[in-house]
């Protein structure tokens, strides 16, 4: 964990009593870590060791967390799972060490590139079993889906329910048989159909339990669990690791989503392979070229965006997120009239936005590091063999990747 700031206000030491009118953590940079025996080391950190006699009660009436970012790495899955929140902004309320007690909790944040984060709920940080209840939503930049969520951990024991929510989804025709068709044997039209409620919505629920774990219970995932109810067949990803056209001799690139830097399930696999292949060749290194596109642009233009209207929402207190953004466009471009919806602010304001050059090169630095940790700490790969060529174009087309190249040891 890395902060930047810490201010503390009112402080207040009365016996063994310490209090806090408010704790301000800025830019806080967190990284959870999950072993392969399903250990936390987080948590053995900050737990004290052996019994201590009657301490301090440390209380607080707000601890406000800004511009944070989270990296989660669970290493009990093959390959590894990691996820990633930026911009996370979190507020706690009446806090206190007392076991027993509940603080109010607030998180907002952007979820790898694509979902606005927000969270409510309580947590007791300091009881025993842990506590921590939330439920909010997780709304696609793009408009087309929200995810409804509500988690509740008691110790190691999580309950998740998860309703997935496609707004007016439309199932163009193609010809011949489309990629459902081909996948499960019926039509997409026909899945969309049986799906859809009568306002014009699909929603997909889905309850997890047990153990901690990495939330699986991605929109794809979901979406063809959703197909596989209707009908039976195994779904087979295929991927590949060598271009068929172009230079044979590099290996795929690492494909990220739109603004992030989190490792997609598929981006693992691939670079599974790209390690065996490294072992299988100890004479060959890997050079790494980030490549920012013009769809992380955008995306991180949406991401500013997105976390301004956020901002305004806090300062303001606005309990509609779609009312901040209106506010936001309006105290933006004075005198225009904004447009009609969520998604339609949030693109008109990014259209208008500056090229984010800082944002894009941490973008790049922060995937560069994310290949590296999986070679290296993940699959045992020597740091020596890897390098990186910072020289990449940025802002082109196609989707954003970190460029593998072989080049022979030195």
């Amino acid at each position: 964990m890395r902060i930047a700031r810490i201010a503390i206000d009112q402080l207040v030491l009365e016996g063994r009593t310490v209090d806090a009118g408010r704790i301000a953590i800025s830019r806080p940079s967190v990284l959870i870590e999950r072993r392969e025996d399903g250990s936390f080391p987080l948590r053995a950190i900050l737990t004290p060791s052996g019994a201590t006699d009657a301490g301090f009660v440390i209380t607080t009436d707000e601890i406000a967390i800004t511009g944070g970012d989270l990296r989660f790495i669970d290493r009990t899955t093959t390959p590894l799972f990691s996820e990633e929140i930026t911009r996370l902004s979190a507020t706690l309320r009446d806090v206190s060490s007392d076991e027993q007690h509940r603080a109010g909790l607030i998180v907002q944040g952007i979820v790898g590139g694509g979902a606005a984060l927000d969270l409510r709920g309580e947590v007791a940080p300091f009881a025993t079993p842990f506590f921590l209840e939330v439920a909010g939503e997780l709304k696609g930049l793009a408009g087309q889906r929200t995810t409804e969520v509500h988690y509740r951990v008691v110790g190691d024991e999580v309950t998740a329910n998860k309703e997935l929510v496609l707004h007016r989804l439309d199932a163009a025709s193609s010809r011949g048989r489309d990629q459902a068709e081909r996948m499960v044997g019926v039509p997409l039209g026909l899945v969309v159909a049986l799906l859809t409620d009568a306002r014009g919505d699909i929603r997909i629920a889905r309850a997890l339990g047990g153990e901690p774990g990495p939330p699986r219970a991605s929109f794809g995932e979901t979406f063809r669990s959703a197909l596989k109810s209707l009908v039976r067949g195994p779904v087979q990803l295929i991927s590949r690791l060598f271009r068929q056209d172009g230079n044979a001799t590099d290996p795929d690139p690492v494909v990220f989503d739109p603004g992030s830097a989190a490792l997609t399930l598929e981006a693992g696999k691939h670079l599974r392979r790209v390690a065996e292949m490294l072992r299988a060749s100890p004479h060959v290194e890997l050079v790494l070229a980030p490549v920012v596109s013009a769809r992380d642009v955008a995306a991180l233009r949406r991401q500013e965006v997105t976390a301004r209207i956020q901002e305004l929402q806090r300062r303001e207190r606005l309990d509609d997120i779609e009312e901040a953004a209106q506010r936001l466009f309006h105290l933006t471009f004075p005198g225009e009239e904004p447009p009609r919806g969520l998604e339609a602010i949030v693109r008109a304001l990014a259209a208008r936005m500056p090229p984010p050059a800082e944002e894009a090169g941490v973008l790049a630095e922060r995937r560069v590091g994310v290949v590296r940790s999986f070679l290296v700490d993940g699959a045992g790969i020597a740091p020596g063999r890897l390098s990186e060529d910072a020289s990449a174009a940025g802002g082109g087309g196609g989707d954003g990747r970190v460029k593998l190249g072989l080049k022979p040891a030195s």
